[in-house]
């Protein structure tokens, strides 16, 4: 349905949620359009697109702009989005300042420490089991990835217990990983 704006206004609209199985530029393509012709959105009318950075979506020969440039919105021009560019600004300038990077460079340490190693998983499964918790994995913290900040905070807020309680019983075991965790356990203990 056409619809003319009186006061020339850009007007945005939360059209649908739709799951993916494949994140390739054809698949995106695919159901972006499957999604808009769905809504009966002409798409030789469609003149702007704007997504993120990522070669995927911004790849000038096969990414997901292009393919749909090329073959299904001829007039519509690519844009990056402001706020992705907003946030890489943003992580930049965090990233200048010593206390953030220590607080990322912990968070970091923690998520390698227990998923790089089979027995300090173990150790930290077992501290979950111990403290009735519910058994998560810790999260990558990810700087193009604004979701991963929440999911990997979360990660350590609701296990910090299992984390103290995995760190000591390694601390025990003695041996390389013992060293570790001590590093670690000073960390998480003390406020930066």
């Amino acid at each position: 349905q056409k619809t003319k704006l009186a006061n020339h206004c850009i007007e945005e609209h939360f059209l649908d949620l739709i799951p993916l199985r494949s994140f390739d530029a054809v698949s995106l393509a695919n159901a972006i359009v499957d999604l808009l012709k769905k809504y009966n959105i002409d798409l030789a009318l469609c003149i702007a697109m704007c997504f993120d950075g990522a070669s995927v979506m911004s790849g000038k020969n096969a990414g997901l702009q292009a393919i749909l440039c090329e073959q299904f919105m001829p007039k519509a021009i690519y844009i990056h989005c402001h706020v992705h560019r907003l946030n890489l600004v943003i992580v930049d300038v965090c990233l200048s300042i010593s206390y953030v990077c220590e607080f990322y460079a912990i968070i970091k340490n923690i998520y390698k420490y227990f998923t790089a190693s089979v027995v300090t998983n173990e150790h930290f499964r077992d501290a979950q089991n111990q403290l009735k918790l519910t058994y998560t994995n810790l999260k990558l913290w990810a700087n193009i990835r604004w979701d991963s900040r929440w999911t990997s905070l979360d990660a350590i807020l609701n296990n910090y217990q299992a984390i103290v309680l995995a760190l000591n019983d390694l601390i025990e075991e003695g041996g390389a990983r013992a060293v570790d965790a001590k590093g670690l356990l000073l960390v998480v203990q003390e406020p930066l």
